[in-house]
């Protein structure tokens, strides 16, 4: 494995100790990151397993086909030399090796379009002013901040100083097989500075947060909003595309990029559907959970919860413990929902606790 811009290595370690990476070749710059994660990867075991690199990835002396495998993660978007790095990739990697990233794969130096900046202020804009307080510029926020190129240069200069060529020369030298962008347009610009505000013990705080990330969400699943977060894994390609055949990557970041019809679409990432039992107490009930006999809750039949709640899913409560569905009987408006096992904690299962469900264990 060749590991590019790794810090400490934590992740790599993990590859390494558990058997998925026989040998690695890490590359990272900062010779206190070295020291400290190569200590670490000794006291490990490891250390005959690896091989440092404290030097520049352009300058690497490294022969053809020698790995099957490139790694990188929050490093790509800091490199300068990206195209000369992305070849570098292509060359070094045997047939049919793969690169995995986790990148921001955004706009250049942070310089947010338009567009996007104009639904960020629209979204601010709905925010009552003591949830739009910046406790770091200690005044009520009338728009969302970004950096302007001047303090990037100043703070980081190689901070996303090539992103937006992260995906079209990824698409130009491998055959991208798995592909999931998790957005970041607006979690990473909006929240900081006003964050404190949010009390999220608080129903109302948490409800207001959720419906911004679900925005987000929504925006980018129906192409009205970049992803600037990717993750991405790649074959390599016997020969790298031509400019021709890469075809127009203006939209890449977009869910309606013309590309995924010619190289194959976005990786499904299914959704976990949550629910929560219904807010009822009787002699029989407690926050919608039985007081005794069986372990069932029951929830409001909802068009959501009709679709989603059916007899053999697993439910995963908040403390992370597993039950299976035996049955589910729709009684009017709601649904009895019967659970393997013991009977169910209420401050555990019942309302306003949520619940998520999954297909299997």
């Amino acid at each position: 494995m060749l590991a590019v811009g790794s810090g400490l290595a934590e992740r790599e370690e993990h590859l390494l100790r558990h058997g998925y990476v026989e040998r690695a070749v890490i590359f990272e710059e900062s010779g206190a990151a070295v020291e400290k994660a190569g200590s670490r990867f000794a006291a490990a075991g490891l250390d005959d397993r690896v091989e440092w690199r404290n030097e520049p990835l352009a300058e690497a002396k490294l022969a053809p086909g020698e790995f099957d495998l490139v790694y990188a993660r929050a490093s790509l978007h800091h490199l300068y030399d990206i195209e000369e790095s992305f070849a570098l990739f292509h060359r070094v990697l045997k047939p049919h090796g793969l690169i995995v990233y986790d990148e921001f794969v955004g706009p250049d130096l942070l310089q947010y379009e338009d567009d996007v900046l104009a639904m960020l202020d629209e979204i601010n804009d709905c925010l009552a002013p003591e949830l739009r307080w910046d406790c770091l510029r200690k005044q009520t926020r009338e728009e969302v901040p970004v950096a302007s190129i001047e303090w990037t240069n100043k703070t980081d200069p190689s901070e996303g100083v090539h992103a937006s060529m992260i995906l079209p020369l990824t698409y130009r030298y491998f055959d991208v097989v798995h592909r999931v962008d998790y957005g970041g347009t607006v979690m990473r610009p909006f929240f900081p500075g006003i964050v404190l505000n949010f009390d999220f013990d608080d129903p109302k705080d948490r409800t207001i947060a959720r419906l911004i990330m679900k925005m987000e969400e929504m925006l980018i699943r129906e192409g009205k909003m970049p992803s600037y977060h990717s993750f991405v894994v790649g074959e390599r390609r016997e020969r790298p595309l031509t400019d021709e055949e890469l075809g127009d990557c203006s939209r890449i970041n977009y869910a309606d990029w013309e590309g995924f019809s010619r190289f194959g679409p976005m990786t499904e990432v299914p959704m976990v559907p949550e629910h929560c039992a219904a807010d009822h107490c009787d002699e029989n009930w407690t926050n919608g959970v039985a007081k005794w006999g069986e372990p069932v809750i029951f929830v409001h039949a909802t068009r959501r919860a009709l679709r989603d709640i059916a007899t053999g899913r697993v439910v995963r409560f908040k403390d992370g413990s597993l039950r299976s569905i035996v049955e589910v009987k729709e009684v009017g408006d709601t649904l009895i929902i019967r659970f393997d096992g013991p009977l169910l904690d209420v401050d555990v299962a019942g309302f306003p606790n949520r619940f998520a469900l999954l297909d299997k264990a």
